[in-house]
């Protein structure tokens, strides 16, 4: 081979990789986004959860406390969404595959 033919060859190639970079790079990008997003998510849910169970002590004249049962949930629901916020963002250091 010459080294005009080469040099098509490898330009190519390199568009081929330039070409399809920014697709995987896209993916793993969303991934880090939704991530981010979903921390700040559960930080309305760390300050709410909380906040009803004050609520509910304070207010705890029924056998069954509604704002206390409330809060408990939420506060599970944040210990949920810290993990998968978490998660994503871990798949997208460690180069974890897209789904």
């Amino acid at each position: 081979m010459s080294e005009k033919q080469l040099t098509i060859i490898m330009n190519k190639t390199q568009k081929k990789i330039i070409k399809n970079f920014p697709k995987k790079n896209d993916k793993r990008l969303k991934k880090l986004y939704s991530g981010l997003q979903i921390l700040c998510i559960s930080l309305i849910t760390i300050i709410s959860g909380p906040i009803l169970i004050q609520i509910g002590f304070v207010k705890s004249k029924a056998v069954i406390n509604l704002y206390s049962i409330l809060g408990v949930l939420v506060c599970v629901l944040a210990i949920v969404l810290i993990y998968t916020g978490i998660k994503k963002i871990g798949d997208y250091i460690f180069n974890k595959n897209v789904r």
